[in-house]
C-alpha cells in the first residue's frame, strides 16, 4: 500500500509540473509578442532626405509629337483641249522648279488659226464701220441741202398766198406751190430718217466689232493658254501626261507642292490648351471678337527632327497658327492644330551634351529642309501666368502624389497636375529631369519640401526626421 500510494503521488506531482511549464511557456510568448508593439510605440521617426521646390519662373513649353503636311498643293489643270507637243525634263516628279518654269506645250495651232480669222473679222468689222461713217457724213449734208430747200419753197409758197388774195395769181399756182413745198418736206423726212437708220446699224456694227474683238481677245488668251507654267515656287509631286497626250480642257497636268512654306499637324491636350488660353486672356487688352474666339492663340513654336543614326537635333522656327478645323476628335479627344514654319530651309543644328564628329554636324549630313512626312517634335512656348513648382522626377509616385514633409510628418499630395518635364542644371553640374507642376490646383504650398529617399512603407502622418538635404 504505501508503494501504491506513492506511485500515485508522484504520479500527481508530474501532471502538475506539466501544466505548470505549459502556463509559464504560455506567458512568455504573450509577452514576446507585446514586445515589438511596444517598441514600435517608442520607435524613433524614420529619417529622410528632402528637397525644396523651386518655384518656375521661365516659359512653359508644352511638348507634343507632329508630322508635317504641306502648306499648299496647287494642281495645274489644262485651259484648253489640244495634244501635249512639249513636256519640260523640269516636269518630272520630284524636280524643283521656280515660279514661271515652262512645263508644258498644248498644239496651238487651232487657236492661231482662229485667231487670224477673227483678226480678218475686225478688219472688215472696221471697214464696214468706216464706210457708215461716209454714208452718215453724206446724209448729214444732203438733210442740210434739203432744209435749206425746204425754207425756200415755204417762202415762196407764202409769197403765192399774198398774191392769191389780190386775185393776182390762180388757185391752181397756189396749188402748185403747196406741191413743191410738201415734195421739200417728205425729201427732208426721207433723209432724217435714212440718218436714224444709219445711227442704228453704226451702234449694231460697233456691237458686233466689240464682239469680234472679245472672240480674238480669247481667242489670244488660248493661245497662251496652251504654255502650261510653275505658278509658285515648289516641288512636282505628281506628273500626269505625257509628250503626245490629247488632253481636254480642265484634265489635271502637274501636281505642284508650294515649298515657300510648311506646317505641322498636332494635337493638344485640353490642359495644354488651357495654358495657351491662360496667355492669350493676360495679355488681351479688351474683349475678343467675335471671329476671334474661334481662333487659336498664338505661340511661338520650335520644330525639332533627329535623324535615327545621329543623336545632333536639327530645328526650325514656326507659330502655332490655327485650329485643323473645329472641336474636339472624336476618337483621341484631343484638338487638332497645325504649326506654320515660313522658312524650312532655315535649319539649325543643336548638338547633344556628348561629343559629335563634325562631319555629323554639317548641313551635307542632315536634312537641308522641312519636308513632307517627317516626324517631329513640337515645342511650344507660352509665358506661364501661374505658380509653378519644379519637382523632381524621382519624387514623383503612382497616382501622381508626392511625400511632403510638414511638421515632422510625412504628407501625401494627391494628384498634382503635371505640365511637362524638363531638364535642369543639378548641384553636380549635371542636367537632372524634372515635371512642371501647377502648385496653385496641386494644394503644394511655398517652401514645402518633397521627400525624395525610397520608403519600403508610408502613410500619411509617418513620424519623419529630415536629413541631410541638398
Amino acid at each position: 500500500m504505501p508503494s501504491h500510494l506513492s506511485r500515485h503521488i508522484a504520479s500527481g506531482l508530474i501532471s502538475f509540473c506539466i501544466v505548470a511549464v505549459g502556463i509559464g511557456a504560455s506567458y512568455l510568448l504573450t509577452q514576446k509578442r507585446k514586445a515589438p508593439a511596444a517598441e514600435a510605440e517608442v520607435a524613433e521617426a524614420t529619417v529622410v532626405a528632402t528637397e525644396a521646390l523651386v518655384p518656375h519662373e521661365e516659359k512653359l513649353h508644352i511638348a507634343v509629337d507632329g508630322s508635317v503636311v504641306p502648306f499648299r498643293e496647287v494642281s495645274t489643270s489644262a485651259e484648253v483641249a489640244g495634244r501635249i507637243i512639249f513636256k519640260s525634263p523640269e516636269c518630272d516628279a520630284g524636280r524643283f522648279v521656280t515660279a514661271g518654269t515652262r512645263l508644258l506645250q498644248i498644239d496651238p495651232q487651232d487657236y492661231e488659226l482662229l485667231a487670224l480669222q477673227l483678226t480678218h473679222q475686225l478688219g472688215e468689222a472696221d471697214a464696214n464701220i468706216e464706210e457708215l461713217s461716209a454714208e452718215l457724213t453724206n446724209t448729214g449734208k444732203l438733210i442740210e441741202l434739203s432744209r435749206e430747200d425746204l425754207a425756200l419753197q415755204q417762202r415762196e409758197l407764202a409769197r403765192m398766198a399774198n398774191l392769191a388774195v389780190g386775185n393776182v395769181v390762180t388757185e391752181s399756182d397756189l396749188d402748185r406751190a403747196k406741191q413743191v413745198e410738201l415734195a421739200a418736206r417728205n425729201a427732208l423726212a426721207l433723209l432724217e430718217n435714212q440718218l436714224k437708220l444709219q445711227t442704228t446699224r453704226r451702234s449694231r456694227f460697233d456691237a458686233s466689232r466689240k464682239l469680234v474683238e472679245a472672240q480674238l481677245e480669247k481667242a489670244r488668251l488660248d493661245i497662251a493658254r496652251t504654255e502650261v507654267h510653275a505658278v509658285t515656287d515648289g516641288v512636282i509631286v505628281d506628273d500626269l501626261v505625257e509628250e503626245g497626250d490629247y488632253v481636254q480642257k480642265g484634265a489635271p497636268l502637274v501636281m505642284l507642292e508650294d515649298t515657300s512654306s510648311v506646317e505641322v499637324k498636332c494635337s493638344l491636350q485640353m490642359d495644354e490648351l488651357y495654358w495657351l488660353w491662360q496667355s492669350q486672356a493676360q495679355s488681351a487688352t479688351g474683349e475678343r471678337p467675335r471671329a476671334g474666339r474661334y481662333e487659336i492663340p498664338q505661340a511661338p513654336v520650335t520644330v525639332s527632327y533627329r535623324l535615327p543614326q545621329s543623336n545632333v537635333r536639327y530645328e526650325w522656327s514656326g507659330r502655332l497658327s490655327r485650329f485643323d478645323g473645329i472641336g474636339l476628335d472624336e476618337k483621341t479627344r484631343t484638338v487638332p492644330c497645325r504649326v506654320r514654319v515660313d522658312d524650312p530651309l532655315d535649319v539649325k543644328i543643336k548638338l547633344p551634351n556628348q561629343a559629335v564628329a563634325a562631319a555629323d554636324t554639317s548641313p551635307g549630313y542632315g536634312p537641308p529642309a522641312l519636308v513632307r512626312g517627317m516626324y517631329v517634335d513640337v515645342n511650344i512656348e507660352v509665358n506661364q501666368l501661374g505658380r509653378l513648382v519644379r519637382v523632381p522626377e524621382d519624387a514623383i509616385h503612382p497616382g501622381k502624389a508626392v511625400w511632403i514633409a510638414r511638421d515632422g510628418e510625412l504628407r501625401i499630395v494627391k494628384p498634382i497636375r503635371l505640365i511637362s518635364l524638363v531638364d535642369v542644371p543639378a548641384v553636380d553640374g549635371q542636367l537632372r529631369r524634372c515635371w512642371i507642376a501647377d502648385a496653385a490646383t496641386s494644394k503644394l504650398l511655398p517652401g514645402d519640401r518633397v521627400i525624395t529617399s525610397p520608403l519600403t512603407a508610408a502613410w500619411d502622418g509617418m513620424p519623419i526626421q529630415l536629413g541631410e538635404s541638398p
